[in-house]
């Protein structure tokens, strides 16, 4: 890693930004009332425009994908779900049958799987065709009421699906909806749930309520304690690293596998929202109403 980590640059907007998604060489940044387009070379503002469904805000839990066949998909905690193209048009729109708690949805293929949280409504996911947003089917669980609300949603590399509940339960399914298994990873509640692959193993990493974190890799066994202030967690796509982001608005890059602390940068103000690898960069994204850009390695 580099002596001193420091950004490689920071980006400001007129609002808090929510989360963003790179696109070749430009990046769209989702903030509370608009979704902005920058060129990530230069930072020159290319457009922007304004998200139909109301003003927006970090507690919202939005997110915002990249549909290379359309354009961006962005998704709310309410449930409401769109498409817009790079210029702002809607291209389709669909709402969950209830709200997914504190998870956004996934894609996987032409895909699209959102969480319901609603303990009365027997169905646990709602799963979308892309990029129409037609209703396709919905994977069902009659008993969820013991596991309380859902936490973190998350796919692994090969495709299946991971939930975690506020009961320290993960949930395991295909993407076809065949139940996988259940899983019981903490006596607290799991606020994040991430799946990775380092070289040929297939690993989870958990972050609970009370600041623990849990790295299982096949056999090998992890875990540490921290400030149980993390407010989203990220790995890298070839498993090696994490980034913790917190309400201080703090980051933590770690070692996935050691979970060793390999900095921690003050890059935020206020409370981090979401965080994004691509490929050797990752991006922050904050309610100080900036957006930072780190490349701890160059390999």
């Amino acid at each position: 890693m580099k002596k001193e980590l420091h950004p490689e640059w920071i980006l400001s907007l007129p609002e808090p930004a929510i989360d963003g998604v790179i696109v070749e060489d430009h990046i769209f940044v989702l903030t509370t009332k608009k979704v902005y387009q920058y060129e990530v070379s230069s930072r020159l503002l290319h457009g922007s425009f304004t998200v139909a469904f109301g003003e927006l805000n970090s507690i919202s839990m939005q997110k915002v994908h990249y549909f290379d066949k359309t354009g961006l998909l962005i998704t709310k905690r309410c449930g409401n779900i769109q498409i817009y193209n790079l210029h702002g048009g809607i291209v389709s729109n669909t709402k969950l049958i209830a709200d997914p708690g504190f998870c956004s949805s996934v894609i996987i293929d032409d895909e699209l799987f959102g969480v319901i949280s609603d303990h009365t409504k027997p169905e646990i996911i709602e799963i979308f065709e892309l990029p129409s947003l037609e209703y396709k089917k919905s994977i069902t669980l009659m008993d969820k009421k013991h596991l309380g609300p859902p936490m973190s949603f998350t796919t692994s590399s090969d495709g299946k699906l991971s939930c975690g509940f506020e009961s320290g339960e993960i949930l395991s399914w295909k993407s076809d909806g065949t139940f996988l298994n259940k899983e019981i990873y903490s006596n607290n509640p799991l606020l994040h749930v991430r799946k990775f692959c380092l070289g040929d193993r297939d690993g989870t990493i958990t972050f609970d309520s009370n600041g623990e974190v849990k790295r299982y890799l096949n056999m090998d066994f992890k875990t540490i304690q921290l400030d149980p202030s993390a407010t989203v967690l990220e790995v890298r796509n070839d498993g090696k690293l994490s980034v913790l982001g917190n309400s201080s608005g703090s980051l933590r890059l770690m070692s996935t596998k050691s979970l060793k602390t390999l900095s921690v940068l003050y890059a935020h103000s206020k409370q981090v929202n979401n965080i994004r690898w691509e490929k050797l960069h990752f991006y922050s994204f904050g309610d100080d109403s900036k957006v930072c850009c780190y490349k701890p390695y160059d390999h």
